[in-house]
C-alpha cells in the first residue's frame, strides 16, 4: 500500500489536496497527481518514465485556474490529463510534448469540455471527450 507525502511536499503554492506517491517504483504505474477541489495550480516540466504507464498523468478533480505547462506525456498513456468534476475550469495545457497520448485531456461526462484550452502543444490538439 503506497504512503502519500503532504500536499506541501510537492512544493506548488495551492489550495485543496493534492496526491504524489512517495516510492519511486510506485511512480510510474500510478497517477503521478492528483488534485481534489484545488484551485490557482501550477505544474511546470512534470517527468515520469516514458514506459508503464496505464492511467493519464494528471488527475484534477474540481479543480479551477490550473496550468500544466513543459510536460511530457509517456508512451501509450490515455491522457496527460484527465479532468473531472462540474466545477473544474479554467484549465489551460501548454507547450507539452502530447506525442505520446492517446489523446491530451480525457474529460469526464460531469465536466464541461469548454473547461481546457489547448495551446502550443506538440501531438494531437484534439479535445475528445
Amino acid at each position: 500500500m503506497p504512503r502519500w507525502n503532504k500536499p506541501s511536499a510537492l512544493g506548488t503554492p495551492a489550495s485543496g489536496r493534492m496526491l504524489q506517491p512517495d516510492h519511486p517504483t510506485l511512480f510510474h504505474r500510478l497517477l503521478a497527481v492528483v488534485c481534489d477541489d484545488v484551485k490557482c495550480l501550477e505544474i511546470s516540466e512534470l517527468r515520469v518514465p516514458l514506459n508503464g504507464n496505464w492511467s493519464p498523468v494528471i488527475d484534477l478533480r474540481q479543480t479551477r485556474e490550473a496550468w500544466t505547462r513543459d510536460g511530457r506525456a509517456p508512451n501509450e498513456v490515455p491522457s496527460l490529463v484527465s479532468v473531472t468534476g462540474g466545477d473544474s475550469a479554467k484549465i489551460l495545457v501548454s507547450g507539452c510534448d502530447l506525442r505520446g497520448a492517446k489523446q491530451p485531456v480525457l474529460i469526464a461526462a460531469d465536466a464541461q469540455t469548454e473547461s481546457v484550452t489547448l495551446s502550443n502543444n506538440i501531438g494531437n490538439m484534439n479535445v475528445p471527450r
